[in-house]
């Protein structure tokens, strides 16, 4: 979590938080889903993993597809 002193830099119209209480909570409740219990922690990393890699996909048919719409063909 970023320091008071810090957070002050980062908040206000158009800077990277709209409040205080976003920038200070930071880390806490974005961080992520804790681990399930029963699974371990390479499944967790493999089920990251194959998320990371489908949102590429994504992203990369996406990018394509506008891609192809602007040529014309």
């Amino acid at each position: 979590m970023p320091s008071r002193m810090k957070c002050k830099t980062m908040v206000g119209p158009g800077k990277k938080y709209k409040s205080m209480e976003d920038c200070m909570s930071y880390g806490g409740k974005k961080m992520g889903k804790t681990q399930k219990a029963g699974t371990s922690s390479k499944s967790e990393q493999d089920m990251v993993g194959t998320a990371v890699g489908k949102s590429q996909n994504v992203r990369m048919k996406n990018r394509l597809k506008k891609q192809s719409m602007s040529t014309g063909y």
